[in-house]
């Protein structure tokens, strides 16, 4: 399997695994100061597929 190739069909949100390039954007803005009054969050960064889980 190769990450981002989109051979994993429609069992995930985007259709392909993510990459560090997926992720990198959150990371930036977790150690900025805007945000500083985030604590205690869960923030999926999953391409939708926790959207697409039925609970």
């Amino acid at each position: 399997m190769d990450p981002g190739s989109g051979d994993e069909g429609p069992a995930l949100g985007q259709g392909r695994i993510g990459v560090p390039d997926d992720i990198a954007p959150l990371i930036v803005y977790l150690i900025s100061e805007e945000s500083a009054y985030v604590n205690g969050a869960e923030i999926a960064v999953d391409g939708g597929f926790t959207a697409h889980v039925s609970h």
